[in-house]
């Protein structure tokens, strides 16, 4: 991973693993958490050091991840296991796969109109979940 200051023109290296998915928290530009194939790396810091915040989710590969704009604490994590989330900045994780297969989840995606609804693009196609923040990933494919 790198990071540039100035537009692109000059890049400083961050880290050496491989980076899937990269999300920036709206509220605090030097919060960020990286999603790779060893889970979720968190750094407070604009990228300088970053930490494992994987309690609660199973050594899995992190392939896309999903903020909540307006309560930036709650994640989402698209894994090689279905959808994890967090209510607490990545500190703890839980499984919401209810009605999915534990699929392999490539993509995820929070609709900025209704941010209670998430949809996952997964290897069995896309699902749709209406009660994200009540009661987890209760899926309706989309």
């Amino acid at each position: 991973m790198y990071k540039s200051t100035n537009g692109g023109e000059s890049w400083t290296g961050l880290t050496n693993t491989d980076v899937l998915t990269l999300v920036i928290n709206p509220q605090t530009p030097d919060t960020l958490y990286a999603g790779t194939s060893e889970g979720v790396f968190k750094s407070t810091n604009g990228g300088e050091n970053w930490t494992g915040v994987n309690t609660g989710m199973n050594n899995s590969y992190v392939n896309a991840l999903a903020i909540n704009p307006q309560t930036p604490d709650t994640l989402y994590a698209g894994t090689s296991e279905g959808v994890y989330k967090s209510a607490n900045g990545g500190e703890s994780w839980t499984g919401v796969n209810t009605g999915m297969n534990n699929t392999y989840v490539n993509a995820l995606a929070i609709n900025p109109q209704t941010l209670d609804t998430l949809y996952a693009g997964t290897s069995e196609g896309v699902y749709k979940s209406a009660m994200v923040e009540r009661a987890g990933l209760a899926s309706i494919p989309a």
